[in-house]
């Protein structure tokens, strides 16, 4: 399948033979191959060759053979096939969300210039599906020139220019972007306790200035995603494709400090972690998974071990009751996530101080479900039952988690009847 470009030292329908004997040169190698005359030459050609043998029915044809260039194909799609043609700039490659300018045409057709932002909705170009041209972008970069066979169809593809842009939004789905104007220095402000001053300039041009803290939830959401990825003096521009138009701003960070944990006393710290726990409590309730586990994270890494030292008796079992809850909640957000080993992690953290901690217990057993480790699901869900007779959810887990222990007790019985020739062996169909 792929497209390679020889020198052929002789006139004549080659191919049955340079179809087999391609596949093992590489580009650059010259071969020289002979073949019986009925398979490759043309009467008229096989004249013009001296005899190789005594018989004059041994003529053979003599080929020599240069490959000059290799063109690897690769699936797009399926079905569609793409070769590159020309390189591209040292860049990297389009991803979803990034703005493409493309040149795009049937092979012998007029180019048509297609901008579009990759990844998202569209109807078909030039009877090219979508998906098909944002997997064959996806692979190029700028600059590159590339066949793309799809349908039985060709078509010539190549990507003119990339505006490259970093996605800020909640959901991960495309919907707030970034991109750089100008690089800043620096680090970045954290995504919790840091004040910013940060200048926007909206759609109108009008230019508004913003002083806010990270993490306290009171500046606009899109603004703080931003920032936080942001290096001092930097300006980029936040694009908001969940609108159309996209509403486009302009950001500049003028300045940022962060909170010197460091220097903060024990009490203040614990305040501190409480506040962002109740803030990740009420993001779970929003539906806020993702922010809420960064709060919670947080709070564990401020109220962890080393966060901890120096701590009276009293506010270090405050401290530790507040990192516990935070695991607690964490192993739920996870389980939402279907993150499963990370739900297990905090789960056993907890058990580890507590081993008879119900919800624990009961997440953990679920969180080895997802891990499709059914015996030790079934162990934690059984105790949890033990632990809460009255509780449909666990009872339901249960229930759940005994079926699938059934099957694979059958499954383990049959292997092993069929290991002692009790069963006959399966049959493939």
């Amino acid at each position: 399948g792929d497209l390679v470009c020889v020198d052929v030292s002789a006139e004549n329908d080659f191919s049955p033979l340079l179809a087999p004997a391609l596949l093992s040169m590489v580009a650059g190698e010259v071969s020289y191959f002979v073949a019986e005359k009925e398979n490759v030459m043309t009467p008229a050609a096989l004249a013009t060759l001296p005899p190789v043998g005594p018989d004059e029915d041994s003529y053979q044809a003599a080929l020599q053979v240069e490959v000059l260039a290799v063109f690897p194909r690769k699936e797009v799609g399926e079905g569609c096939w793409t070769t590159r043609l020309e390189e591209g700039a040292v860049a990297r490659s389009p991803v979803v969300g990034d703005e493409v300018s493309v040149l795009l045409s049937l092979w012998d057709g007029d180019d048509l210039e297609v901008q579009r932002v990759v990844g998202t909705a569209g109807d078909s170009l030039e009877q090219m599906p979508v998906e098909v041209f944002d997997a064959t972008v996806m692979s190029m970069r700028p600059g590159e020139l590339c066949r793309v066979d799809c349908a039985e169809q060709a078509f010539k593809v190549k990507l003119v220019s990339c505006k490259y842009y970093e996605d800020v939004s909640a959901a991960g789905d495309g919907s707030l972007v970034r991109t750089v104007l100008k690089e800043g220095t620096g680090g970045r402000p954290r995504i919790d306790g840091c004040t910013v001053q940060l200048s926007v300039v909206d759609e109108h041009g009008e230019k508004i200035c913003h002083q806010f803290e990270t993490g306290q939830g009171r500046a606009p959401a899109d603004l703080e995603r931003a920032v936080v990825k942001m290096r001092l003096g930097e300006e980029c521009e936040l694009r908001d494709r969940s609108t159309v138009p996209p509403v486009v701003r302009h950001l500049h960070l003028e300045s940022f400090s962060n909170l010197n944990w460091a220097t903060m006393s024990p009490e203040a710290k614990v305040a501190y972690g409480a506040h962002r726990k109740t803030m990740a409590d009420e993001l779970f309730k929003e539906g806020e998974v993702t922010a809420a586990v960064e709060k919670y994270r947080l709070v564990r890494g401020l109220l962890g071990p080393q966060g901890r030292k120096g701590f009276s008796p009293e506010v270090d079992v405050e401290a530790q009751r507040l990192v516990m809850l935070c695991d607690k909640n964490l192993s739920s957000c996870y389980l939402k996530l279907k993150k499963w080993t990370e739900a297990r992690d905090c789960c056993d953290a907890v058990l580890a101080e507590n081993p008879e901690d119900v919800k624990a217990r009961f997440r953990r057993g679920q969180a080895l479900m997802g891990m499709d480790d059914i015996f030790g699901a079934y162990t934690d869900l059984s105790r949890a039952a033990a632990l809460l007779p009255d509780n449909k959810e666990v009872a339901g887990a249960l229930a759940a988690c005994e079926r699938a222990k059934a099957k694979a007790d059958d499954a383990d019985t049959d292997f092993f009847k069929r290991a002692w020739g009790q069963l006959p062996a399966e049959k493939s169909e």
